[in-house]
């Protein structure tokens, strides 16, 4: 029994570029960076957007799977993985980072670098199939790549 959130909180920012397997070249986010871990390898979780209001809206029907969680320096993720996690260079993955969390940005801090990809969820089965797009799961990574970055 999966004991972690079956939902992961994600801003509006974040929200509009989780890849969906749509193809569409805007919406190529598949990592989240977070203080906290959301999760094991393998856990399926939909994501939830939260409104600045602080409303949230559960996406159930979008499915998403972990497929690696490590730890990682946050300097490294704006370097190497800004673009799994939506942004289009490290200036804007640090802006939006700061805006966040109040103004801070330290690239020494680690956090949990989450990756995902979208998923369809066979409920007869009760196995989950990746999306119909060609993708195995495996995903890039930056140089120097290890547990802890």
């Amino acid at each position: 029994m999966q004991k972690f959130p079956t939902f992961i909180p994600f801003n509006s920012w974040s929200f509009s570029r989780l890849d969906i397997g749509n193809g569409d070249a805007h919406r190529h986010k598949t990592a989240t960076s977070r203080h906290n871990k959301y999760g094991k390898v393998g856990s399926i979780f939909s994501p939830e957007l939260v409104l600045g209001n602080g409303n949230r809206i559960t996406r159930p029907d979008l499915k998403f799977k972990l497929v690696s969680i490590r730890k990682k320096f946050l300097g490294t993720i704006a370097l190497n993985h800004y673009y799994e996690e939506g942004a289009e260079s490290a200036d804007e993955f640090i802006s939006t980072w700061k805006n966040i969390h109040k103004g801070k940005f330290d690239p020494k801090d680690q956090v949990w670098f989450h990756q995902f990809e979208c998923v369809i969820v066979d409920e007869n089965s009760g196995g989950q199939q990746p999306l119909p797009d060609g993708r195995d799961g495996e995903r890039p990574h930056g140089p120097g790549d290890s547990t802890l970055e």
